[in-house]
C-alpha cells in the first residue's frame, strides 16, 4: 500500500496508483525488489489493484508474489 500525506505539496495530486510519475512508480518497484533481494528472497510485482480504507474510499497498492 502507498499512502499520501493529505498535506504533502508534492503527491497531493495522487489519489490512484496510475496518478505517479512513471519514475517514482519505478523506484518504488525496484525498492521493493531490491529490500527482498538483500534478504535472499525471490519476489515480483504482480500488478496493482485497489483496497478498502476504512472509510471505504479505494486505495492504491501493489500486490507481489515472492517466487518459487
Amino acid at each position: 500500500m502507498i499512502a499520501v500525506p493529505q498535506q504533502s505539496l508534492l503527491y497531493s495530486e495522487v489519489k490512484d496508483i496510475d496518478d505517479l510519475n512513471p519514475t517514482v512508480s519505478s523506484r518504488l518497484e525496484a525498492f521493493f525488489v531490491n529490500y527482498q533481494k538483500v534478504r535472499d528472497v525471490k519476489f515480483k510485482i504482480t500488478g496493482a489493484q485497489r483496497t478498502g480504507q476504512n472509510n471505504g474510499d479505494p486505495a492504491p497498492s501493489c500486490t507481489a508474489k515472492h517466487a518459487a
